[in-house]
């Protein structure tokens, strides 16, 4: 992982572990915007009515609409005023949607009747309004069964973890992106390999990848020297070019070449990511690269301290991070580890 990434990234969790559980800690990684790490893709087909069923047959405006009323209907269902102002907090952070901070959680009460609409113009404004224009444009095209499913969880998930769960499901409609490889927001299928492209604000894999297959094309945008530039911004027209397979050559500076997703730049040669899951003890992070080494499966990765896989930890613990803690929560106001309190009903 570039260095540039992981800090900035760690920074972030740091700031956010009031709030943060396993997966919630490890989506802040793809708010980064240096090369390497991925995003997004999926699979299409369909008909029936707009909603839930096995096959969507709204297109990228009504999945919009569709999915604020799903997470709304979720927020009043289970959510009590503390977590619905935990669920609201990266918007609130986000100046691209700083005039609606008032509308938002704890700053206004969450109403059922204008939830949707305030939860629709933040996803449209941020990451989801890019992908419908995308969309749109001919760029991509929805996974019809997946759009379905996503929606399908938070209709039907329990108040509780089922519900958190959905609710910061990076492969579906959670703010934070998904992490490349086979991580992808699942209503999404990007399949062009060659061709016009668009960069997408939805993460690192949003942004590079844009709406190429991510697993075979980035989005080049020329600089002025004539070759992909290394930072592409949202709006900006690109072309779809190839990947640089596992063992080629790869750079980070301009002229940009970009791995495919799952895969990262290291040392001017694309190497797949590690995700062997590791046991307590083992070392999950080399200092000397910046890179995770594998998933801790029954513990969390110390990054700060032993870099290796360290027990989860219990009531009262001291913790920085909600994944080091048994129940996923670390108390901000005391700095240990408490009972989830997010959305039980």
């Amino acid at each position: 992982m570039n260095r540039f990434i992981l800090l900035f990234c760690l920074a972030l969790a740091a700031c956010g572990k009031a709030s943060t559980d396993a997966d919630t800690a490890r989506a802040l990684s793809d708010s980064g915007t240096s090369p390497e790490d991925q995003t997004d893709d999926a699979d299409e087909d369909g008909s029936e009515e707009s909603g839930t069923s096995d096959s969507y047959a709204g297109d990228g405006e009504d999945l919009l609409t569709d999915a604020a009323q799903a997470i709304c209907d979720s927020l009043v269902r289970c959510c009590d005023e503390t977590a619905q102002s935990w669920f609201f907090q990266a918007w609130r952070d986000n100046t691209l949607v700083a005039d609606r901070s008032d509308d938002m959680p704890p700053n206004a009460p969450l109403s059922p009747d204008t939830c949707p609409e305030l939860v629709a113009d933040l996803m449209e404004r941020t990451w989801l309004g890019g992908w419908v224009e995308a969309e749109e444009a001919g760029e991509i095209v929805l996974d019809r069964e997946g759009a379905a499913a996503c929606l399908e969880e938070l209709q039907t998930a329990s108040c509780g973890d089922s519900l958190r769960q959905a609710l910061i499901d990076r492969t579906c409609f959670s703010v934070s992106a998904p992490s490349g490889g086979e991580e992808q927001r699942r209503f999404l299928n990007r399949t062009t390999t060659q061709g016009a492209c668009s960069p997408v604000a939805d993460g690192f894999g949003g942004l590079y990848y844009g709406t190429c297959n991510p697993s075979q094309s980035f989005c080049c945008v020329v600089d002025e020297t004539g070759g992909c530039s290394p930072y592409p911004t949202v709006g900006s027209a690109g072309t779809c070019v190839p990947t640089t397979p596992d063992g080629g050559a790869c750079t980070q500076d301009a002229p940009l070449q970009m791995c495919e997703t799952g895969s990262s730049c290291v040392g001017g040669v694309c190497a797949v990511n590690a995700t062997e899951g590791l046991a307590i003890g083992a070392e999950c992070y080399d200092a000397s690269t910046y890179s995770l080494l594998g998933d801790c499966t029954d513990g969390w990765c110390d990054l700060f301290g032993s870099a290796t896989c360290e027990p989860k930890k219990v009531m009262g613990d001291t913790c920085m991070l909600g994944e080091e803690c048994t129940s996923g929560w670390c108390e901000l106001s005391t700095q240990s580890c408490a009972d989830n309190p997010i959305c039980n009903g």
